[in-house]
């Protein structure tokens, strides 16, 4: 998994590559909630999901192993990437765990999505 800040504090690109099982959404799990929800200060972050280098949908039962989805400080969770699977997988997670999440067609789309969204971010630079 690949993360960066895009909006220091604010919103975080995360990339989850390759054939993903629950080891390695586990990891992701982890590194979400100690790396990016919990050392923000901010009261909301948002995530944008880089799907263009997955190539499976994880196993049906992965959704009792993610834990950042009920943080008190997660937001938005967009996505992009010409990845059906993936949406197939995320509209699935928002379902389950009623969550805020847009596919949208690139990164770009994503931030000004979020920028409509969260007023914080108007006045934010993005990278």
């Amino acid at each position: 998994m690949y993360y960066e800040w895009l909006v220091p504090q604010l919103v975080a690109l995360i990339r989850l590559e390759g054939v993903l099982d629950v080891s390695k959404l586990a990891e992701a799990d982890r590194v979400i909630i100690s790396e990016i929800l919990d050392k923000s200060s901010a009261e909301q972050v948002h995530l944008i999901f880089d799907n263009t280098r997955m190539y499976t949908i994880p196993p049906q039962n992965v959704y009792r192993h993610i834990h950042f989805t009920g943080h008190e400080r997660l937001g938005w969770m967009v996505s992009f990437g010409n990845n059906e699977l993936t949406r197939f997988f995320l509209t699935k997670l928002a379902d389950k765990k009623r969550l805020y999440i847009q596919t949208l067609e690139s990164k770009q789309a994503c931030l000004d999505f979020l920028s409509e969204m969260d007023t914080d971010l108007s006045t934010a630079s993005t990278s």
